[in-house]
């Protein structure tokens, strides 16, 4: 069954059930009965695109909800809208600073998915569970967020679908890694590197390299480090290679690195890079590499100035790395 769709030629359809008195006597009090099931919604759907154009962002995800949760017939291109309009307020980046007034963007886009799935438009119901999860990151509710992607890699996992499952796979494990749970993230973040492998994708092996290290670096003491330091090097220059912004992640492991073995000045290079790698992705992300920033400052005794303006002076010396946030839909972190 396909999702319901709603043309112009539908607000003319009527039906003959006008009272015999009113046409008799020409006293038209209601006339006849619209025809259309999408004619009671037509009006609240006007009124969410209206508040939505107008910046009233929070009543119309209020009526979002309260729409789609009764049972009235609601158009898809009604739908489609209500998506790209919360999409357009969900930054796609993982951990995203969501703006003000989006607390009701959870609801809204379980909303959709489940009017979505009824009408079995997995395009749709798909892609607002890729912001559902993101939501919830924004959000801090990382347990959440694989509540949505735990049943997505299973659905991948069923239709096989390679590419898809190997990604699912490794955001799987990065909510546990943004919930600070490196050694429930690593096994993941393995499986996802494996998949990847097989699938020859360059750029994604070593983004799940840099995950599997980021786990290794956090699990194990610092003196047992160095074994580790011929592979993140690697993994570095492949994601330089890229140019993506998530070598932020190669970044921080060398900034801590070189931190460790008492290099400060080397390490505020690296930290530097990593904040300045993430600059035009809206992330929170960035702001823990400014907070290591910050304590690194302290640590060497700098004179402090706005981040921003260290950001800036060290844009001429260091390698930065366009963002490409947002370009998919399915390649995540």
């Amino acid at each position: 069954m396909s999702m319901p769709e709603s043309t112009r030629g539908d607000q003319e359809i009527f039906f003959d059930d006008e009272p015999i008195e009113s046409v008799l006597y020409a006293e038209r009090r209601t006339g006849p009965s619209n025809a259309s099931a999408f004619a009671e919604a037509r009006s609240e759907t006007e009124t969410i695109v209206a508040d939505l154009a107008a910046g009233k962002t929070r009543e119309a995800i209020g009526r979002i909800v309260r729409l789609l949760d009764s049972e009235r017939a609601v158009p898809l291109p009604a739908c489609k809208k209500f998506f790209l309009a919360l999409a357009d307020l969900i930054p796609h980046c993982p951990r995203p600073v969501l703006p003000e007034d989006t607390g009701d963007c959870g609801p809204a886009l379980r909303a959709i998915i489940s009017r979505a799935e009824r009408h079995e438009e997995d395009a749709v119901s798909s892609r607002a569970k890729v912001l559902l999860y993101r939501w919830h990151e924004g959000r801090g509710e990382y347990a959440q967020a694989r509540n949505v992607v735990g049943p997505m890699l299973s659905r991948a996992e069923r239709e096989n679908d390679a590419p898809l499952a190997a990604t699912l796979v490794n955001n799987y494990g990065y909510e546990y890694l943004l919930e600070g749970r490196p050694a429930e993230a690593e096994p993941y973040f393995e499986r996802a590197l494996e998949r990847f492998t097989r699938l020859e994708d360059g750029f994604e092996i070593a983004n799940a390299r840099a995950n599997v290290l980021t786990c290794r670096f956090a699990l194990l003491a610092p003196n047992d480090w160095n074994p580790l330091v011929p592979n993140l090097i690697e993994t570095h220059r492949a994601l330089r290679t890229h140019r993506d912004w998530r070598a932020r992640k190669t970044m921080r492991l060398l900034a801590e690195l070189s931190a460790e073995r008492g290099r400060l000045e080397a390490a505020l290079q690296w930290v530097r890079r990593a904040v300045a790698a993430s600059e035009a992705v809206p992330t929170r992300l960035r702001e823990d590499d400014e907070q290591y920033l910050e304590g690194l400052e302290r640590a060497s005794g700098l004179v402090q100035r706005p981040y921003r303006d260290l950001i800036r002076a060290t844009k001429g010396g260091y390698d930065l790395i366009s963002s490409k946030a947002g370009s998919t839909w399915t390649t995540e972190k």
